[in-house]
């Protein structure tokens, strides 16, 4: 889908991306790295990305802990 809105766009188009572009779809790694190779393509990080970095600098520990705190969280609405 992606792919089909870059071959839309004109080469003086600019495609905005608002966020969620990691866990939602089955190839985020592909979505990245056509954002990222995109001159016409700017996207604004979304609170996935932020999960995912903040995951990257947790040990095993720090994760697990996080993701129980989270369940807390939305188990408890």
């Amino acid at each position: 889908m992606l792919s089909q809105a870059l071959n839309l766009l004109g080469p003086n188009d600019r495609l905005f991306i608002v966020g969620d572009l990691i866990d939602r779809g089955p190839d985020s790694l592909g979505v990245l790295r056509i954002v990222q190779n995109d001159p016409r393509v700017h996207v604004v990080r979304g609170n996935q990305e932020d999960v995912f970095l903040n995951a990257m600098s947790l040990d095993s520990a720090e994760i697990i802990s996080e993701l129980e705190r989270y369940q807390t969280v939305i188990a408890e609405g």
